[in-house]
């Protein structure tokens, strides 16, 4: 797959331009789809705005409990709260016609961007020399009302995000990097992490594709157990985890394929350790999983499909 997707990379002059051109109420019209009822659709026109500071916000540090598996370092956070930071300020009844600055989750930065001096748009960029990746999730008691969906974002690239925003709005985002791994069949891998909070006992959550999690308890009321499920796609290599209750008490376990090769359409149940009440409620639940690269590629090809180059 090519790097550049068929697009041009974009440039400083991009944004000071598509700023000049799209004009605040470009931008509220696209952020307006955050918030329902907003005012956007009534602001006046104003001023042409400037193009936005070049130093990020970042983001509050996550909580500690969010921090990762072993060395791993991830964000997770309210959409809610993310698109409140980068919704232009006349949304929120203020005159100003400058646009908010970037806004920084990890090392991951959401940003209004116009290309070829078009509308400006909100995407979410990665400027470093590491693959990142986004995983948007909304978990609630019914399953069938549970929605995810998994968006890489490679080493100085972004995507165009506010639809995504719009429909997890509800939800959260984890930001986490992606690493290229090897496998112990010696082929490449990618490892892939996956966060969400207050996770019903029982209700499945969708980390990517086919690929789902639940927690449940035994019959006898003892134990608990992490399943993950595939649908048609490859199985991951091996899988860890982190669940956490209400009080703060949190317990990891580890499962690793015996086949060299992962098969695809079957689920993967993982006993939990004991020292953990997680009824009725998953407090916050982290997995790392790894996959073989070519698998990586097959299960997001049409999320990396909408990458730019930076």
């Amino acid at each position: 797959m090519s790097e550049s997707y068929g697009h041009r990379p974009v440039t400083r002059r991009d944004v000071v331009r598509g700023a000049a051109v799209g004009g605040i109420a470009a931008a509220a019209a696209v952020g307006g789809t955050f918030i329902p009822e907003s005012p956007a659709a009534a602001t006046p026109a104003v001023e042409p705005m400037p193009a936005p500071p070049a130093k990020p916000v970042p983001a509050a540090s996550p909580a500690p409990e969010l921090l990762g598996l072993g060395n791993w370092l991830g964000t997770v956070m309210k959409v809610a709260n993310v698109a409140a930071k980068v919704l232009p300020a006349v949304l929120d009844g203020q005159t100003s016609n400058a646009i908010p600055p970037p806004f920084q989750v990890g090392d991951l930065q959401f940003e209004w961007i116009g290309l070829d001096g078009g509308t400006i748009d909100l995407y979410a960029k990665n400027p470093t020399d590491s693959d990142i990746g986004l995983s948007y999730s909304v978990t609630r008691s019914g399953p069938d009302t549970n929605l995810g969906v998994y968006q890489p974002i490679r080493a100085r690239h972004q995507y165009k995000c506010q639809a995504d925003m719009s429909t997890f709005v509800d939800g959260q985002v984890y930001v986490a990097p992606t690493p290229m791994t090897t496998l112990a069949n010696s082929a490449i891998g990618r490892a892939v992490s996956f966060a969400t909070r207050a996770l019903s006992l029982g209700a499945v959550a969708t980390v990517m594709g086919g690929i789902r999690v639940s927690v449940n308890k035994d019959p006898n009321g003892a134990t608990y157990s992490a399943t993950v499920e595939t649908t048609g796609s490859p199985n991951p290599v091996s899988l860890e985890l982190s669940a956490s209750d209400k009080d703060g008490n949190t317990v990891r376990a580890r499962w690793t394929s015996g086949n060299s090769t992962p098969t695809p359409s079957a689920n993967i149940t993982v006993p939990l350790p004991t020292g953990v009440n997680l009824d009725p409620v998953v407090a916050s639940l982290q997995l790392l999983l790894e996959f073989e690269e070519l698998d990586f590629q097959q299960l997001n090809a049409e999320r990396l499909g909408r990458l730019i180059a930076i």
